[in-house]
């Protein structure tokens, strides 16, 4: 059950790590077109249900288990760089999703300690991240290539913690996906879930605050807004 916001945590939180793909920028239907491109040269439909349930860990283990469950005949590897190959044409103009520049530009100019925690690899990060100024506000990030074990592990959020010089309870992890709550949570993070639209809502029960777009997200309900 999601908890009211006076009894969500009672460590004080100093920095926020973002998720990127589908909560800071929009990238998600970039994802799942190339996706069934490569699907479809295999004759094979995307189950978007599937698709949904899998968002959150890293490309390969979504393939991974897209190959498993539609039966094809292919390695998961081979379908990625295929994959990457219709991705790298198109990342780059993935545009911000509604909140997400102003929230970190906000949080910013209240020097928020802030991070991106992404199941990316470094490769996909910079060809996503290239055209936007205000990720250089994010003072770490972390992708898939630098730690063993992708969400719901919560690797990518101990790291990004570490990173930013901070405890973990003191972090607020924003995520759009289940996997991504529950490997915050893991990570003993407070968590705040901002579902991609279409996704079920309720198979975020397990984060500690919901919204609908980052432009609910009000800093001063976590103690953030402090004098610039």
């Amino acid at each position: 059950m999601l908890r009211s916001m006076s009894s969500i945590t009672s460590t004080a939180i100093r920095a926020v790590i973002f998720d990127l793909d589908g909560l800071l920028l929009d990238t998600e239907p970039m994802y799942m077109d190339a996706t069934r491109t490569v699907l479809a040269r295999r004759s094979a439909e995307l189950d978007t249900d599937l698709w949904w349930r899998l968002t959150g860990q890293p490309s390969l283990a979504v393939l991974r288990g897209i190959v498993e469950e539609s039966g094809l005949r292919v390695r998961a590897e081979q379908l990625l760089a295929e994959r990457q190959m219709v991705l790298d044409r198109h990342l780059g103009r993935a545009q911000p999703l509604p909140g997400a520049e102003s929230l970190v530009r906000r949080l910013a100019s209240h020097r928020v300690p802030m991070a991106i925690a992404t199941s990316i690899t470094q490769r996909a990060y910079f060809a996503t991240a290239r055209q936007h100024a205000w990720f250089s506000l994010f003072e770490a990030v972390v992708t898939r290539d630098d730690i063993p074990r992708g969400r719901p592990a919560p690797d990518l959020f101990v790291e990004a913690a570490k990173r930013l010089d901070q405890r973990p309870e003191s972090c607020l992890a924003v995520e759009n996906s289940p996997s991504g709550v529950e490997g915050g949570r893991a990570a003993g993070m407070t968590t705040v879930a901002v579902p991609t639209a279409g996704m079920d809502r309720g198979v975020f029960d397990e984060a500690d605050h919901l919204i609908d777009s980052l432009e609910e997200f009000d800093p001063a309900n976590w103690g953030l807004l402090t004098p610039a």
